[in-house]
Parts: C-alpha cells; sequence; structure tokens
C-alpha cells in the first residue's frame, strides 16, 4: 500500500495517541472498532470524518474494509508502528 503523509490537525494527533492505547489494549475487533467512535467523540471529532483520515493513513485512501476486524486481521503491532510514524515517532 502507497502510503502519502497524511496531515492532522492538532485534535487529530492526540486522538490518533488514544487510539494507539486503546487499540493495543483491546482484546477484539469489536472492542477496536468501538474504540475508533469513542476517541473520535472523546475528541470532537465526527467519527466519519475520523475513520476517513485513519483510512488515508492505513490504506492511503478515503475509504475501506470495516476498520476493527482490518486491525485485528492486519496487527494490532502493525498498525500501531504505521498510526506512530504519521505522528512523526520512530517505532
Amino acid at each position: 500500500v502507497k502510503r502519502e503523509p497524511v496531515e492532522l490537525s492538532d485534535r487529530e494527533r492526540e486522538a490518533v495517541k488514544k487510539l494507539i492505547e486503546r487499540i493495543m489494549a483491546s482484546e477484539d475487533p469489536e472492542e477496536v472498532q468501538g474504540a475508533i467512535f469513542q476517541t473520535a467523540r472523546e475528541h470532537g471529532i465526527k467519527p466519519k470524518e475520523f475513520f476517513k483520515k485513519l483510512y488515508k493513513i492505513l490504506l492511503g485512501r478515503d475509504h475501506g474494509p470495516r476498520l476493527g476486524p482490518y486491525i485485528w486481521d492486519y496487527g494490532k503491532e502493525k498498525v500501531v508502528n504505521i498510526l506512530r510514524r504519521s505522528l512523526g515517532q520512530e517505532i
């Protein structure tokens, strides 16, 4: 997957940081899916917009498969590494 850098607002960056924590703590795909919605709402971001940013970061496009199962199947650690890179953090 060709991933271009994705511009994130401060609010979105904080939400991605929190989501990383929640992904690592999750125990199943549905928990990951719920964590995305919860994190978006807690940071004042419309879930649809947050999903769009996550798709851009992870897949290089505006839409894609259901993210909870995708993250679970692809591997939590791999996804977290991609998200950290999107924040400019080293793995």
